[in-house]
């Protein structure tokens, strides 16, 4: 059941005391190891891993991640790992720590650091998988199971829908992708590309974020990473569908495939090379091809290649218009991505 503070001083005179709770858990959790081990403790099947993690232990950190003080909730269930580990060592029995590490995860996410949440809920299923292999009653696929799992699944959800929202709104086209394909579409392909897009498609939102608040170095220099990220990771998907080419060399080959369309990749009318030097050139470039490519599927496929050709061989992150557009052309990106690549 959610527990939820509606009262402002019940949820300081918490914070107040977080020490004391930290001593009290830590001694319940003592006690309940040394009760499981005095009483032939067992695992027999997957929901024993956790019985030493009663309600006296998910409780208080239950009030923390419902009431939204993940900063608390993330020290909580890293005390609770670290005395789990340190009472397994001194009664000579490994406890599984699946609980406290998925907790402590999605309290990083939550707080925006999705790296280190995202690995320590990656870590709970692999305390899960050691746990059923050594007792013998089952195994679990780690990143499969990390993909599906609502732990991690939420924010991945928050952030398609996000940007689902922002690509319905553009008006850019008609889509060929519901909602539900959009959202859906991680779950699709191999689990470590879609945790692999995850961060992608975290460090864009973010960058843009940053941007929107401070147009500065640091600001554009996130939006030009995270766009190379983003374009290196497209590119990567059509290698391993594709085989190792370049992506100027593979954007035909999956256009004649999945689009039914023979096309030339260079600039239109001047058939000028992808490559830009600068991001003035860069822009200009991408203005053109707008302009001038009748068909939007073409011209946004060229998109992703004069970004990864610029990004991969470049660094400029000077005050320029092509951030302020940087929205749009990810936008872009996402409309031929799932054409192509669904």
């Amino acid at each position: 059941m959610e527990i939820i503070i509606d009262n402002n001083k019940l949820a300081l005179n918490i914070i107040k005391n977080f020490k004391k709770i930290l001593k009290n858990t830590e001694e319940i959790l003592k006690k309940q190891m040394i009760y499981l081990v005095e009483n032939n403790y067992k695992i027999n099947e997957y929901k024993d891993k956790n019985k030493h993690i009663i309600n006296q232990i998910q409780e208080p950190g239950n009030i923390f991640l419902n009431n939204n003080l993940y900063e608390l909730s993330e020290i909580y269930w890293k005390n609770i790992t670290n005395k789990t580990i340190e009472m397994s060592d001194k009664l000579g029995i490994r406890f599984n720590c699946g609980i406290s590490l998925a907790n402590t995860g999605v309290s990083q996410i939550a707080m925006g650091k999705a790296i280190e949440g995202l690995q320590n809920i990656y870590l709970a299923y692999d305390n899960d998988k050691k746990t059923l292999n050594e007792n013998n009653i089952g195994d679990i696929d780690v990143e499969g199971t990390l993909l599906n799992s609502i732990l991690f699944y939420q924010f991945f959800q928050r952030i398609l829908k996000d940007y689902y929202k922002k690509i319905s709104n553009s008006n850019l086209e008609i889509l060929s992708f519901t909602e539900i394909d959009f959202t859906e579409y991680p779950k699709k392909i191999n689990p470590k590309d879609s945790v692999h897009l995850f961060f992608v498609l975290y460090e864009l939102k973010n960058s843009l974020k940053l941007f929107s608040n401070n147009n500065d170095y640091i600001s554009r220099g996130k939006i030009l990473m995270s766009l190379f990220s983003f374009c290196h990771w497209i590119e990567n998907k059509l290698r391993k569908a594709y085989g190792c080419q370049d992506l100027y060399n593979l954007m035909p080959i999956v256009f004649q495939n999945k689009l039914n369309k023979t096309v030339n990749f260079n600039m239109p009318i001047t058939n000028e090379s992808l490559r830009s030097e600068t991001l003035e050139e860069l822009y200009k470039k991408i203005e053109f091809n707008f302009i001038k490519e009748k068909d939007k599927d073409v011209a946004n496929g060229r998109l992703i290649i004069l970004i990864r050709n610029f990004t991969g061989h470049n660094y400029s992150a000077d005050n320029h218009k092509f951030f302020s557009e940087a929205e749009n052309y990810i936008i872009r990106i996402f409309i031929i991505m799932m054409k192509i690549l669904n």
